[in-house]
């Protein structure tokens, strides 16, 4: 692609019109992923590393009626990888739980809120500093069928 800023920004034009133009009828209740690269050079350096990924969500909506769902869920991933050249490989967890509420106020109008807290570490050394607090909101307003 040329550096023409015209196409540049017909190209993203398209990109928002196509994600905007058709959403996903479904929701993903359990992911699971391994992924595993090799020769990841550290800057400054001829060493390298490998990296291993293992990831896994579990999303269980629960029905309260027919405006409200309950979110839950837990995603968790471990990567497996050298920190600095000529080091052991090292361990590192993420575990995030989810808890939010669905909610239908029209047949406009609804809304999504979950919170994300969430643990980072090598869960070896468990500190106040690996722990996360995040979350999102999405209101979202229907114009047609």
């Amino acid at each position: 692609m040329s550096n023409n800023p015209t196409l540049k920004q017909f190209v993203f034009f398209l990109f928002l019109l196509a994600t905007s133009a058709y959403g996903q009828e479904y929701v993903d209740l359990f992911r699971m992923g391994y992924g595993r690269t090799i020769n990841n050079n550290f800057e400054g350096s001829p060493e390298s590393t490998e990296v291993s990924n293992v990831e896994a969500d579990l999303t269980f909506p629960v029905v309260l009626s027919n405006k409200q769902t309950l979110i839950t869920g837990a995603s968790f991933s471990k990567n497996r990888l050298q920190l600095f050249p000529n080091a052991t490989s090292t361990n590192l967890f993420s575990t995030a739980l989810k808890l939010g509420l669905a909610s239908v106020y029209s047949e406009k109008w609804s809304s999504t809120l979950v919170l994300l807290p969430k643990l980072a570490s090598d869960y070896e050394s468990i500190s106040s500093n690996d722990f996360y607090f995040g979350g999102f909101a999405l209101l979202k307003y229907r114009q047609k069928e």
